[in-house]
């Protein structure tokens, strides 16, 4: 992360208080563990009219990180209202919906990006563990195994798969 350090130091220098500079700011800030500066410099950015989905998505991210589910959830579900179409924010939502037992929810949430594509190995074994959740081990296995076709080499799939198999 020293480059980017780097960089955005340039950026706070030669433009003090952009808003593109601070996002950086508390993108580089929670990429390297400091969750209190993160949080603070999204929370400013909210607080002058920010909310944009990239700003929003960074805002839940750091909330799940912390423990705040439902304040992530908050996030990130307006995040989505905002940009429909950002599948790292469905992916993240369907994550703070299944920590808080919401499976339903996380089914619901990762619906587009399941009927309306080829989701990747990460958001099949997501829907997988949403329909474990609800009690469904047929859908679960057969979405891992999908899952484990679709990126064979995944550590995580592969280790579900064995798993759905020994149940």
């Amino acid at each position: 992360y020293k480059a980017a350090r780097e960089q955005v130091e340039q950026l706070k220098k030669s433009h003090p208080g952009n808003p593109q500079t601070r996002f950086l700011q508390a993108q580089l800030a929670y990429q390297e563990g400091d969750l209190k500066s993160a949080k603070e410099t999204v929370l400013q950015l909210l607080s002058r009219g920010g909310e944009t989905p990239r700003v929003l998505l960074l805002a839940g991210a750091i909330e799940a990180q912390n423990g705040s589910l439902l304040q992530a959830e908050t996030y990130l579900t307006k995040a989505l209202q905002l940009g429909p179409d950002l599948i790292e924010g469905r992916r993240q939502l369907a994550q703070v919906q299944l920590r808080t037992g919401q499976p339903q929810k996380a089914l619901a949430t990762l619906k587009p990006v399941l009927e309306g594509g080829k989701p990747d190995a990460g958001m099949l074994s997501l829907a997988a563990q949403a329909h474990l959740q609800n009690g469904d081990g047929k859908a679960s296995e057969a979405l891992i195994k999908e899952a484990s076709r679709v990126d064979p080499s995944d550590t995580k799939v592969r280790t579900a798969l064995a798993l759905s198999r020994l149940s």
